[in-house]
């Protein structure tokens, strides 16, 4: 069985166990030097190449750097490791939201929020951001754009009755007038268009997949 308890003794250093190597890349984070944030979290991961919480720093680091393709990589290492650990999932589930990959980020907010129910807020605040890009289309009176934004907001919080009755909206007029005159926009009428829906709990719907799910949603991220 691998020594976890090895050190590593950097030129002119003392040696550090991994769990001082993640500490050092903690300090480094928010210190917004991600470089040597990033090398610290190498250093905790080649004395234990298992240590989640190495992996899961490294995928934060990487996010900061934009280096998004990497920072998939170390997330996906990270939950593998430890598939009980919710703060992983909302993070993964954060970096797809920044991808736009608003289908796969919502089923890694689901799995977050089934370890620890705190996280609904989060995920209900990046719904309510969706809408209100959408809202933001609209009120400029772009039509297309605002057709394109609230389809994304379906797709993070497809059981939203606001944004269905949107889109039924908005793709109704494309499709009945082809100048659809954007001069009104959607949400000016909404009450005429859906008066019923507002009165329902608009609150997203959470369907729960388990941790090993197969289905196509959870397989494939």
């Amino acid at each position: 069985m691998k020594d976890t308890n090895l050190q590593i003794n950097t030129s002119g250093g003392s040696p550090k166990t991994k769990e001082q190597w993640v500490e050092e890349g903690i300090s480094y984070y928010k210190a917004h030097r991600y470089q040597d944030a990033l090398i610290a979290c190498e250093y905790a991961i080649q004395l234990d190449p298992t240590y989640a919480r190495a992996h899961h720093g490294k995928g934060l680091i990487l996010t900061k750097m934009k280096e998004y393709k990497e920072a998939r990589e170390a997330y996906k290492q990270a939950w593998m490791l430890a598939p009980d650990n919710a703060k992983i999932y909302l993070d993964m589930g954060e970096l797809l939201y920044i991808l736009g990959e608003y289908k796969k980020s919502r089923k890694f907010y689901q799995k977050a929020i089934q370890l620890n129910g705190k996280y609904k807020k989060v995920y209900l605040a990046k719904a309510r951001a969706l809408v209100s890009a959408a809202r933001y289309c609209d009120f400029h009176g772009n039509h297309d754009e605002t057709l394109t934004a609230f389809k994304k907001a379906a797709l993070f919080s497809p059981n939203n009755s606001l944004v269905q009755a949107a889109l039924s909206h908005l793709v109704s007029q494309r499709n009945r007038t082809p100048n659809y005159d954007t001069n009104r926009p959607y949400y000016d009428t909404v009450d005429t268009v859906s008066s019923s829906v507002k009165q329902q709990n608009t609150s997203p719907i959470l369907t729960i997949h388990a941790f090993n799910c197969t289905c196509p949603e959870c397989y494939e991220f």
